[in-house]
């Protein structure tokens, strides 16, 4: 109900709704003339990181660098914001920035191998009802 009385009358107004996880919500949350859109971000190729960090850096030092990270970088590893993320530790230096990116994909790598997620979590529907939508 709060959902649709944000855009009673509304007319140019837009809604962004972001999950990780889109099987978990309600489908009435979704159903169409609610979500008429849906554009789905996958993890970088390694085309796409190549030519972020040519564009982040913009200079012909970080084709270098672009090249070898793609290589280096296994395909559909890292999200844009993560690669973002670490090439603004070292915004003048694509050569550090590498170093930045691959770091924290050891990082990432060490974090997975640690990470056991509680089944009942996983498991668990988020669903939309009109006792949520109130709250408290």
């Amino acid at each position: 109900a709060i959902l649709d009385s944000c855009f009673l009358a509304q007319e140019g107004r837009l809604l962004f709704l972001t999950t990780n996880h889109v099987e978990r919500l309600d489908p009435a949350l979704i159903r169409p003339g609610r979500v008429d859109v849906r554009v789905p971000f996958h993890l970088c190729s390694s085309a796409q990181l190549e030519a972020y960090v040519r564009h982040f850096y913009g200079t012909e030092a970080a084709a270098a660098a672009a090249r070898s990270l793609g290589a280096a970088v296994p395909n559909r590893t890292l999200s844009v914001a993560q690669l973002q993320g670490a090439l603004m530790r070292a915004p003048d230096s694509p050569d550090e920035g590498a170093k930045a990116v691959l770091s924290l994909l050891d990082n990432a790598r060490i974090d997975a191998a640690h990470h056991v997620i509680d089944a009942s979590e996983e498991e668990r529907p988020l669903h939309a009802t009109a006792d949520a939508a109130r709250g408290p």
